[in-house]
C-alpha cells in the first residue's frame, strides 16, 4: 500500500491532461494564440474542461470506494486529497467563464458583460446554474458553520450541480462536439462520477456491505468517555489494529448517520470495542444507545499500523488518541515478535486523564520486555516533545514514530521530526476526523 500511496494523485493529473491536451492540439498553436483574446479565450476553455473532470474524480472519490484508499495510501489521505481536488476544481469552473468572455473583448467590452450576463442562451444556463451552485455549496463546506448532519444534506446537492455542469458541457456548441472521442471520454467520466455520487449520496447502496452487530454493553469511563461494545450478528468483520470503520446505530436521527471511529479492541476479542470521547453533538448521545440497538459498521479503513515500522518503534498517543493502540497491543502480545523494540509515550495533562494506563501495562507485561509503558502528564513533567522522547528512549536515529492525538500536538510532533531529520516515511500519523467528510 506504502508504494502505492501517491499513484492516485499520478491518475487525478494524467486524466484531467488527457481531454485538456487532446483538446488543446486538435487545432494549430496559431489559431490558439491568435492574439491576447483569443489567448485567454483559450485558457478558459482549458480551465473548463479540467474543472468538469476533476469535478467528476471528485464525485468518485467521495463515495469512497474501498478499492481506491490503497492508491492514496489511506483513507484520510485520499480525503484530504479529495478535498484539494475540489477547491481546485471549483476555481477551474470559476475563472472558466471570466476568461472565456475574454475572447469577446475583441469585439467590445459590452460584448463580453453581455456574455458573462446573458440568460436567454439555454445551454450557457446550464453552466450558470452550476457555478451558482458550486459557489453556494462549496461556500457553505469552506466558511458555513453547521452541523455535519445539515452539512451532508446540503453537499447532496453537489451532484445536481455537476449533471447541470454535463448538460452545459455535452449540449453547448464548440469545440467539444466535433470532437467525438473527446465527448465519449467526457461522457464516461461524468456517467462514472454520477453513478458514484449516487451509490453512495442518494441510494446508499453501500449499505449493503456493512457488517451487522449489536450492543453488548455500554460502560462509562470517567464523565468523558463512553465505551461502546458489539457483538457480531453473523461472521464478524476482520480487521487490524489501528484500524477505524464507520459507525451507525439502527436508531432515527443523528445516531443513524455513519461516523470513524477507531477499533479500540483486538480481532481475537469476542467484541468490537470503541472508546468514544464527548466531543461534538453525535458523541454526546452515545452513552443514550439502548443495549440490544442493532449497529452497523462499514469497513474496515486505515493504513495504521506497528508492522509498517522497524525494529525500533516509539508510540506517541495523545489523551483519546490511545485508542489504536489499544487495537494494536493485543495484536502484538498475539504476534509474539521479540525483534521489535517498542516504547509508548501515554500523554495527558493530569494523571487521572490516563484512563487506559492499567489495561496497557497489563498487555504491557505480557510482551515479556518488548513494550515500555511511559506516561506524561504536562502538569508535572511540562510539555512534551521528541527532546522529551530522547531524553527516556535514547536516540530516534532509526526509529519509526507512530502518533495519534490532537491536531496541534500531531502538526507541533511532525515539525520536530523534520528538525531532527527523521523521514516522513518514519513518522506515521492517525488523523482522520469527520470535518467535512
Amino acid at each position: 500500500m506504502i508504494k502505492l500511496r501517491n499513484s492516485g494523485i499520478y491518475a487525478i493529473v494524467l486524466l484531467t491532461a488527457i481531454p485538456v491536451l487532446w483538446w488543446f492540439f486538435s487545432l494549430p498553436l496559431a489559431g490558439r494564440f491568435y492574439d491576447i483574446w483569443t489567448a485567454l479565450g483559450t485558457v478558459g476553455k482549458g480551465l473548463g474542461i479540467a474543472g468538469f473532470m476533476l469535478f467528476a474524480i471528485n464525485l468518485i472519490l467521495s463515495g469512497r470506494p474501498k478499492f481506491l484508499e490503497k492508491f492514496f495510501g489511506s483513507l484520510d489521505r485520499l480525503y484530504r486529497i479529495h478535498h484539494i481536488v475540489g477547491g481546485v476544481a471549483f476555481l477551474c469552473l470559476l475563472f472558466h467563464p471570466l476568461f472565456t468572455a475574454f475572447q469577446f473583448f475583441a469585439f467590445s467590452p459590452l460584448y463580453a458583460w453581455q456574455f458573462l450576463i446573458d440568460l436567454s442562451n439555454r445551454e450557457v444556463l446550464y453552466g450558470k446554474i452550476a457555478l451558482f451552485m458550486m459557489v453556494v455549496l462549496l461556500g457553505l463546506t469552506f466558511y458555513g458553520r453547521m452541523k455535519h448532519e445539515t452539512w451532508r444534506w446540503t453537499h447532496k446537492f453537489l451532484g445536481l450541480a455537476f449533471f447541470f455542469g454535463a448538460l452545459h458541457a455535452f449540449f453547448i456548441q464548440g469545440e467539444i462536439a466535433s470532437h467525438p472521442w473527446l465527448v465519449r471520454y467526457l461522457m464516461m467520466s461524468a456517467t462514472i462520477g454520477i453513478l458514484m455520487f449516487l451509490w453512495r449520496s442518494v441510494f446508499r447502496l453501500y449499505k449493503l456491505s456493512e457488517h451487522r452487530y449489536i450492543v453488548s454493553r455500554i460502560e462509562k469511563k470517567g464523565e468523558m468517555i463512553t465505551e461502546v461494545y458489539l457483538k457480531p450478528l453473523g461472521k464478524p468483520m476482520q480487521f487490524r489494529g489501528g484500524q477505524f470503520v464507520f459507525l451507525r446505530f439502527k436508531l432515527h436521527g443523528q445516531l443513524g448517520e455513519p461516523h470513524p471511529y477507531t477499533i479500540a479492541s483486538s480481532a481475537q476479542d469476542a467484541e468490537i470495542r470503541f472508546c468514544i470521547k464527548n466531543l461534538g453533538d453525535y458523541s454526546a448521545l452515545v452513552d443514550t444507545v439502548p443495549v440490544g440497538t442493532e449497529a452497523r459498521i462499514e469497513g474496515p479503513w486505515g493504513a495504521f499500523n506497528y508492522t509498517r515500522g522497524g525494529e525500533k518503534q516509539i508510540w506517541i498517543a495523545g489523551g483519546i488518541g490511545i485508542t489504536p493502540f489499544l487495537g494494536m497491543l493485543p495484536d502484538l502480545v498475539h504476534q509474539n515478535d521479540p525483534t521489535r523494540r517498542i516504547h509508548i509515550y501515554y500523554c495527558a495533562k493530569t494523571a487521572a486523564e490516563l484512563m487506559y494506563r492499567e489495561e496497557l501495562e497489563a498487555l504491557a507485561v505480557k510482551t515479556a520486555g518488548t513494550v515500555t509503558l511511559h506516561a506524561y502528564c504536562s502538569d508535572k513533567d511540562g510539555n512534551f516533545s521528541l527532546d522529551a522522547v530522547e531524553r527516556v528512549s535514547g536516540s530516534l536515529e532509526g526509529a519509526s514514530l507512530l502518533v495519534c492525538g490532537p491536531p496541534g500536538m500531531m502538526k507541533m510532533l511532525k515539525e520536530q521530526s523534520v528538525a531532527k531529520n527523521i523521514p516522513s516515511s518514519s513518522f506515521i500519523i492517525e488523523d482522520f476526523s469527520l470535518s467535512k467528510v
